[in-house]
Formats: C-alpha cells, sequence, structure tokens
C-alpha cells in the first residue's frame, strides 16, 4: 500500500491537455535571412589581392609584408621556407616562380550570415 501511495504521490495532477495547450500558444519567430559575406567578384578580388601580395613577399622573403596577408600556422610556415631558403649559399638558391590562380575558372564558396553572426 505504500509504494501504492508514493506513485500516486509522484504522478502529475494536471492533465496531458495542459501541456498540449501550452505548446498550441507558442509562436514562431521568422528565421532571418542569411545574407552573402561578399560576392563573388570582391571574393575573386581577395584572391588575386592575396596572391599579387604572396607573390611580391616571396621573391625577396619580405617577412612584413608577407604579414600583411598571413598570420597563424601559415605564415609560421612560411616564414620556415624563408629560413631554410636563406641558409643556403646565394648559388644553390632557386628562382621564385611567381604563381596565381585561374580566377576565370574558380568556384568559391561564400558563407551566408544572418544579422549579429
Amino acid at each position: 500500500m505504500s509504494v501504492t501511495l508514493a506513485a500516486t504521490a509522484c504522478a502529475s495532477s494536471g492533465s496531458t491537455d495542459e501541456h498540449a495547450s501550452a505548446r498550441a500558444t507558442h509562436t514562431v519567430s521568422p528565421t532571418p535571412t542569411a545574407e552573402p559575406a561578399l560576392t563573388k567578384k570582391a571574393a575573386l578580388a581577395q584572391i588575386a589581392h592575396y596572391s599579387e601580395i604572396n607573390n611580391e613577399a616571396n621573391a625577396d622573403n619580405k617577412r612584413r609584408l608577407l604579414d600583411t596577408i598571413e598570420d597563424g600556422p601559415l605564415y609560421a610556415m612560411s616564414v620556415a621556407d624563408y629560413k631554410q631558403d636563406e641558409g643556403l649559399a646565394q648559388a644553390d638558391r632557386e628562382t621564385y616562380k611567381p604563381w596565381s590562380y585561374n580566377l576565370a575558372g574558380t568556384d568559391v564558396y561564400i558563407p551566408r550570415f544572418t544579422a549579429g553572426q
């Protein structure tokens, strides 16, 4: 009998209709529209800018210039390449070969953000 009383004491005094009515009154806010972070034209311009500055910096191991477009692990790896190159005799160093992307055939992923992101 005590088990029955304990189970009765733990049971909800309300009906399941209370929970259903609480959900029925909840309204959903409209989802904010996500906007592209930048245009494809602007993204391709950034890529072109990066390759131009990167080529200029790498041609003469210009750390300060490279620091304007790279940071973190990528910058550390580039500077390590500079140090390795500078450790070689001038005659043993290879001439830097500039590179670029084929921007006409490049697809870019541009993330979309909502206000406040």
